[in-house]
């Protein structure tokens, strides 16, 4: 089971695990790194524009662009969570080391795209919030603070997903394919593309459904995030009585990823 200690002693090879996952991503591209801005901005666009023109519904495009961001970081995560050990049988055959630091380099080169991606994501915040004629659209960089905490978060449920995808696919192949599905179906089930007011605009006028929509921690810490660099006009608070469950189960999907892989990393080699 991955601890502090255990990474900090094996920090080399996890930079170099990292490492070596970036240049494979960007290997003969000719953009490079600028791809991690590029899609998030790509998508936004595209959605801003169907909600906007087709569907007719009026979104802050801060809202969105945070949104989509946040959401990149949870996609490419999951996504090479499918290859982050059966893709290296060789290296889990040949070598020994702790296994579960592939996921976890995995996911650490891809915090490193993330966080580079939010400061240009704060850069936009500021020029649209500066120029903007929208009186409701105002700077307000006072809950930045909270940006840590979401990070830490964010990135302990990522984590845990990668470990339990990345342990399941040595066993199971179609685990691939079927998080490929539960990724589109959490994109709508999460306030990505919209504000959570959308789903729960006061709370005398709250569902059970919507009581429930709040539990699932995307929406939690999207929420969070979103409140961190838009301040209170970005992002109302939920109650706190689904929040704080919510934004603990991110904490609960790391032990039981870390507990899954540990139990399944003893065969690895025979599977592969």
């Amino acid at each position: 089971m991955l601890d502090l200690g255990t990474a900090l002693k094996r920090r080399e090879l996890v930079v170099n695990l990292a490492v070596r996952t970036l240049k494979v991503r960007y290997k003969n591209s000719a953009l490079g790194f600028l791809w991690t801005l590029i899609n998030p901005l790509l998508m936004m666009l595209i959605y801003y524009v169907f909600i906007g023109i087709v569907a007719k519904i009026k979104v802050d495009i801060r809202i969105m662009l945070t949104g989509v961001i946040f959401w990149q970081f949870v996609v490419m995560c999951t996504g090479d969570a499918a290859g982050a050990v059966a893709g290296h049988a060789n290296l889990v055959k040949k070598v020994y080391f702790p296994r579960v630091l592939m996921p976890f380099s995995m996911c650490v080169a891809n915090f490193v795209n993330y966080l580079l991606s939010l400061v240009v994501l704060l850069v936009l915040i500021i020029v649209i919030s500066t120029t903007s004629n929208d009186p409701n659209v105002t700077l307000d960089l006072a809950w930045l603070w909270l940006l840590p905490l979401a990070l830490v978060l964010q990135f302990a449920l990522v984590f845990g997903i990668a470990l339990i995808v990345s342990a399941l696919n040595v066993y199971f192949k179609d685990i691939e394919h079927i998080t490929s599905v539960v990724l589109m179906a959490l994109f709508f089930m999460s306030p990505i593309i919209y504000p959570v007011k959308m789903v729960r605009p006061e709370e005398s006028t709250a569902s059970v459904l919507s009581n429930w929509y709040m539990m699932n921690p995307l929406a939690s810490l999207v929420t969070l995030v979103r409140r961190a660099f838009l301040g209170a006009s970005g992002q109302p608070w939920p109650p706190e009585w689904t929040f704080v469950p919510s934004l603990a189960l991110s904490l609960v999907v790391l032990a039981f990823g870390l507990w899954l892989f540990s139990r399944l990393e003893p065969h690895f080699a025979d599977q592969l």
